[in-house]
């Protein structure tokens, strides 16, 4: 059965409108666990959660690395140009601003 049908196969719903036009309401009116146990059970919806957070380790491993070479290379060794990347970095985010707005007296 696809995932569609399966949502939209509802024996409550006798009319096609009852969900568009019903009193608005905050809460469900009926608390049910069925749509996390079609997630978990019959999607490969935790494969995904799992690529992803790879994903995300590698990136932010890779991230942090490459940054904390650059800030060693910025703030030890001279080289060309030195001076001027080290005030840019206010140019990337907010958090580069409010990290260099020590070096202003």
């Amino acid at each position: 059965m696809d995932s569609r049908a399966a949502v939209l196969d509802r024996g409550d719903v006798d009319q096609p409108n009852l969900l568009i036009y019903r009193e608005p309401s905050f809460f469900p009116s009926q608390i049910t666990a069925d749509h996390y146990l079609f997630v978990l059970t019959r999607t490969p919806f935790l494969v995904y959660v799992r690529n992803s957070m790879l994903v995300t380790l590698v990136t932010t491993s890779l991230a942090l690395v490459i940054g904390t070479l650059a800030a060693y290379a910025i703030t030890r060794l001279s080289f060309r140009g030195r001076r001027g990347c080290a005030f840019g970095r206010g140019d990337v985010s907010g958090a580069g601003i409010a990290a260099s707005s020590p070096c202003f007296r």
